[in-house]
């Protein structure tokens, strides 16, 4: 059943329609922003102009160097002979140089000789050293001309070099000597042999044999000890060679006088035959054998220092 609430009004004009409402118009969109015009860049800085730079300042011209001092010629070392009264200079090592026309004989000393032989002339004088050195009581005196050994008082042998042969002279009566196979010299009419007048030349193995059979007979004796073994390519080491100057500079060879050029250069002394030329000049010997500043020490001290002394000098 309707509600009569509700029943419709008759004179009720029907409700007009709204009228449909307007859409609004399109907003307008905003026109867009201009963008703003970039920045004009500054106009780049001037560089300013480079300095100028200075004049070059004109060195002053270098002083002139003093001309050099000429140095005075070093003054030539002379000297005089005191036997010929030959002048002679010397070089620049300290060496004498004969004047022209003349050559120089040379005296020189048993350690002088020994250093310039051969290694066969040195392993001879090695072993009857090493021999002689096994006495025990043995000395040996080293002078300017010889190697001189003693026991005691006695001497046992003296030796030396001749030339290129090395000599040992035994107190042995030379006539003793005759038809042995110890062939020898006899010495006795030079007055420095006379207490060892049996001069015997060690100039093979031979030889060698004979004069440590010699020691022997003399020493009455064979050595206390083994003599030290000494192999022959030792003795460069032992006893090492040595230049004519280096002997000169210490006077282990000395001038023995002057001989004009035209004297044969094989004159010699009657007791040395060493005749051969040093440095082009004559090296004939004067002997001069007299046993002054003798070195003398005991078997146990030279074999500290087996060749580390000086013979006597005069």
């Amino acid at each position: 059943t309707p509600d009569p609430d509700f029943a419709p009004n008759p004179e009720a004009k029907p409700e007009e329609e709204p009228a449909p409402a307007e859409e609004p118009a399109p907003v307008e969109e905003p026109a867009p922003a201009e963008e703003p015009a970039p920045a004009e860049e500054p106009a780049p800085a001037e560089e300013p102009a480079p300095a100028e730079e200075p004049a070059p300042v004109e060195e002053p011209a270098p002083a002139e160097e003093p001309a050099p001092v000429e140095e005075p010629a070093p003054e030539t070392k002379t000297a005089v002979d005191p036997e010929t009264g030959c002048e002679y200079t010397f070089n620049e090592k300290g060496i004498p140089v004969a004047p022209e026309g003349m050559v120089i004989r040379y005296k020189w000393s048993f350690l002088g000789r020994l250093i310039q032989s051969d290694a066969t002339v040195k392993y001879r004088y090695m072993i009857l050293r090493r021999t002689l050195l096994a006495y025990k009581k043995m000395r040996s005196n080293v002078s300017w001309n010889f190697d001189s050994y003693f026991i005691g008082r006695k001497q046992i042998v003296k030796m030396k070099i001749r030339g290129k042969t090395l000599v040992a002279y035994f107190p042995i009566d030379p006539k003793e000597m005759e038809g042995t196979k110890y062939v020898g010299e006899d010495a006795s009419k030079i007055a420095r042999y006379k207490a060892v007048p049996f001069a015997y030349r060690i100039n093979g193995a031979r030889k060698l044999k004979y004069a440590l059979e010699l020691i022997e007979k003399v020493a009455e004796a064979a050595p206390d000890n083994a003599p030290e073994y000494i192999d022959k390519s030792q003795v460069g080491a032992a006893i090492p060679f040595e230049s004519f100057d280096e002997l000169y500079l210490k006077e282990y060879v000395k001038i023995g006088g002057f001989l004009p050029v035209t004297r044969s250069s094989s004159a010699v002394d009657a007791d040395d035959d060493d005749d051969e030329p040093v440095n082009g000049q004559d090296s004939a010997v004067e002997d001069d054998d007299e046993d002054d500043g003798i070195l003398t020490a005991s078997a146990a001290e030279v074999k500290k220092e087996e060749f580390n002394f000086t013979p006597g000098k005069r």
